[in-house]
């Protein structure tokens, strides 16, 4: 895998170049589901897939090992256990949208609502969808970037693996469980562990290491009652210890012995009734939960909680399909000055039209109201064309906004000119377009896919001393995306 990135443009643009593509190579048997209203991948302007099995033929660990190669997303690390973040199509890291079996997951207690990838085993992961570019039409605030989703694999039977590394270095993986038509019961777990090296510079003396582990279990349940009505749960815990230096320059380590840990639940509840009044209907609550606490010299404690009550109506027929829902979405956070809260309430609908087999649509529109600042209303829409000879034309225009967090719109700013909240934040907003060309040979063992797009935001919310948080920045980028895939057989492939 190699990976080249050029500037375009001098506000920011970049020009991505990125090979081979993790999306299956079998596209036509694989459907985007993070779209809401679910259809092949091949059709699916901006979309891409990472397999289990893709997971497994890379060795990769954490979420990050392969989301890093990934068209138009670009991974900052810091090292073992150290924060990851993630961006899409050079928007900043929180305006990423992640989600963990449908369950938001980005973090209400960190400023800027962004989400830590340093955690994110993947032993139970089944699948990884990406989908880049606004998605504020589909699932509201934070989606500038684009969506990355994943979904958790449905234990059946017994698994279990284990590796050992340099560095005291060792990660074991487990499963357990029982999946047919009618039911499901199911446990993962994964772990991994490593003494690390120092996070400050080792010729200067620091000579400690900084190890990191990271625990996590999963648990899974589906029950079919009868032809028509189903139930499902699932819940992710997640126990992540770091050891890290804290040094103003290499040479000068202030605390040698900082140490954090991070503890996160994830889950969700869902009832689904077929066929009434024409649709399926789905009605879930989800739960997420983060407490951080970081010890040493500084030592500092934040929490974070997320509760979404969403109900969706959806029809699919083979030349149309169509969901309309409702959603309440509860954050909170408490980092020192009591427990703060935002709520928001969406209405969205969500449509495709396939008027001929060559040419399909897609239009959604979504209307968002918050406690703290008023409403919010955006759009997409979307098509591909298939030109023949293997070649399809894709393509898709929409919105995004990020509504300032709980952190921006309650931070005293005691250091400020003018101490206190900020008064006049507004969300951020965002319009993305793209045109992509498509290509693949008949049973899809070689296939490429370029894409152009453009990425605009305004009403950037920054921090600038000492007036605090506020709108100021247009940022702008636009790059040229590839990615392209061949299976060689004998397992093999590029």
């Amino acid at each position: 895998m190699q990976r080249f990135c050029l500037p375009i443009l001098a506000l920011g643009g970049s020009l991505c170049l990125v090979g081979p593509a993790l999306a299956d190579p079998a596209a036509a048997d694989v459907v985007i589901t993070s779209s809401r209203l679910s259809q092949p991948l091949a059709i699916t302007p901006d979309a891409t897939v990472i397999s289990r099995e893709q997971i497994q033929s890379r060795g990769a660990v954490f979420a990050a090992d392969v989301l890093a190669t990934v068209p138009g997303v670009i991974i900052g690390e810091n090292g073992f256990g150290g924060i990851s973040s993630l961006s899409l199509r050079g928007a900043s890291s929180n305006k990423t949208l992640v989600l963990i079996d449908g369950v938001p997951v980005n973090d209400p207690s960190q400023p800027q609502g962004s989400f830590d990838f340093s955690g994110l085993d993947l032993a139970s992961t089944q699948r990884i969808e990406v989908l880049n570019g606004p998605q504020g039409a589909i699932w509201g605030s934070d989606a500038i970037g684009g969506v990355v989703s994943i979904i958790s694999l449905e234990p059946d039977g017994l698994s279990a693996s284990g590796e050992v590394g340099s560095l005291a270095t060792y990660r074991q993986m487990a499963s357990a469980g029982i999946s047919t038509e009618r039911y499901a019961a199911g446990v993962s777990y994964g772990g991994f562990r490593t003494a690390g090296v120092p996070n400050a510079d080792q010729k200067f003396g620091n000579t400690q290491p900084d190890g990191f582990n990271d625990t996590t279990v999963s648990l899974n349940g589906r029950l079919e009652v009868n032809d028509r009505v189903s139930l499902d749960s699932r819940v992710r815990y997640v126990h992540a210890a770091e050891e890290y230096d804290i040094f103003s320059n290499p040479a000068h380590v202030t605390d040698p012995t900082a140490s954090s840990v991070v503890e996160s639940e994830a889950g969700y509840v869902r009832a689904r009734i077929k066929d009434v009044l024409g649709f399926d209907q789905e009605l879930r609550v989800d739960l997420m939960g983060l407490d951080r606490n970081y010890f040493g010299k500084f030592p500092f404690g934040a929490h974070g909680d997320q509760e979404v009550l969403r109900w969706t109506a959806t029809r699919q027929e083979k030349t149309w399909g169509l969901q309309f829902g409702a959603e309440h979405k509860r954050a909170a956070e408490n980092t020192g000055g009591g427990l703060l809260t935002r709520n928001d309430d969406g209405l969205f609908v969500i449509g495709r039209w396939s008027p001929q087999d060559r040419l399909n649509l897609t239009a959604s529109v979504r209307q968002d109201a918050f406690n703290a600042y008023g409403n919010q209303t955006t759009a997409r829409g979307g098509a591909s064309l298939r030109l023949g000879g293997g070649f399809t034309v894709v393509g898709s225009v929409g919105q995004g906004f990020k509504a300032p967090t709980v952190f921006e719109v309650t931070y005293p700013c005691l250091e400020c000119t003018v101490p206190g909240p900020p008064k006049t934040l507004r969300a951020e907003q965002a319009l993305g377009e793209d045109v992509g060309l498509d290509w693949s040979t008949t049973g899809g063992d070689t296939g490429a896919r370029i894409t152009l797009f453009n990425l605009s935001v305004t009403n950037q919310i920054d921090y600038i001393y000492p007036t605090g948080y506020l709108n100021q920045s247009h940022v702008r980028t636009a790059g040229l995306e590839f990615s392209g895939h061949h299976r060689l057989g004998h397992g093999f492939s590029l």
